[in-house]
């Protein structure tokens, strides 16, 4: 994301993703659906490099290749429906989308350009933000099957956010035990389980408040706190504004 904001929600307005202007987002999956929120008034400029294959082949064309890269992890599994949050974009990548930007090539050339800095963004994140969760380099070693349950954990908050399960619940629920299950969920999201809850709820809590006529009561109930103070605290301290304040701004 060059310029503007841009946030990305599923159908059920669970926010997914939120992108400004410098920062990066790697998503791996087979399909998506939903919308996108865009500020009014706002220029917005993006690169966008999409591959219509499975990781695996993409990066191995050599037998040998994938047998090795397999052998450190199972690419295609371990990476279906991945989501990486947001971040600063690296320096190592500044330079294939500058170039990207600044290209003058002619329509001919521009297409053959266009593709081999498409492949050099994808081998450098591959190479510098996926790796990073092969078992070795790993806190705590998650097999493909825990990696499977983690996901279902966070589809599991997702859909429960109005009354979320305790550790222990969810650890029972998916088959993990709670240290495996609060330390891989960090690991493998960047945040704990509540704060991933909390996430999520103030993000719709946003959204409710911009776009629909319900009380701050209502809201607050509806993203799972009986007490609107409570929700009053952890709105603010999200946002920097109590809700409605932030409503009216």
């Amino acid at each position: 994301m060059i310029s503007g904001e841009l946030r990305f929600y599923d159908s059920e307005l669970r926010s997914i993703i939120k992108m400004q202007g410098g920062s990066v987002n790697i998503t791996f999956t087979d399909y998506m659906e939903g919308w996108m929120e865009y500020q009014s008034k706002r220029r917005y400029k993006y690169v966008s490099v999409c591959v219509s294959q499975p990781l695996s082949k993409t990066l191995c064309t050599d037998e040998n290749l994938a047998e090795e890269l397999n052998h450190c992890i199972n690419i295609d599994h371990k990476l279906k429906n991945y989501l990486l949050i947001p971040q600063k974009i690296s320096p190592f990548l500044q330079v294939p989308f500058q170039q990207i930007q600044q290209h003058n090539f002619s329509n001919t050339s521009k297409l053959i350009y266009m593709e081999s800095k498409a492949k050099e963004i994808v081998v450098l994140v591959f190479e510098k933000e996926i790796l990073r969760y092969k078992a070795h380099d790993s806190k705590i070693r998650l097999s493909n099957g825990d990696i499977s349950k983690m996901y279902l954990v966070k589809k599991i908050i997702i859909e429960n956010m109005e009354k979320p399960f305790s550790i222990l619940e969810l650890s029972e629920m998916v088959g993990l035990n709670t240290y495996k299950l609060k330390v891989g969920f960090k690991e493998l999201f960047g945040t704990t389980v509540f704060g991933y809850l909390r996430d999520i709820r103030m993000e719709k809590a946003r959204l409710l408040l911009e776009n629909y006529k319900l009380n701050i009561n209502e809201i607050a109930n509806e993203v799972g706190y009986s007490n609107p103070s409570h929700f009053a605290a952890a709105f603010k301290k999200k946002y920097g504004l109590n809700p409605r304040n932030f409503r009216y701004e």
